[in-house]
């Protein structure tokens, strides 16, 4: 038996069947590609994400970091002109109890 004596056998129904089957096999396919297509490019922008999340945190950490040194040099540094203040007045109040006792 060939093609054209089979097709003869099968009714128009059974043939517009087939065709549809193809069809809705082909559908899925395309919608299988289509998913798959989605899924791959929505991991590559979530990674892209992550990546750049973790750039942000990776900048908070250095940038915490840094304005704790900051703060840290700055009360060092005031500690220190506190103490150049104090020393200087314990200098001019010895400068005055000097002059007072020359006098």
């Amino acid at each position: 038996m060939d093609l054209n004596e089979y097709l003869n056998r099968l009714s128009w129904k059974k043939i517009l069947l087939i065709i549809g089957s193809a069809f809705l096999v082909l559908t899925m396919i395309k919608e299988m590609l289509v998913l798959t297509v989605f899924n791959q490019t929505f991991q590559s922008v979530n990674q892209t994400i992550q990546h750049q999340q973790n750039k942000l945190e990776s900048i908070r950490k250095n940038f915490t970091a840094s304005d704790k040194n900051i703060h840290q040099m700055t009360e060092d540094t005031f500690a220190r002109v506190d103490k150049t203040i104090a020393h200087a007045h314990d200098s001019l109040e010895n400068i005055g109890n000097t002059m007072e006792d020359s006098k």
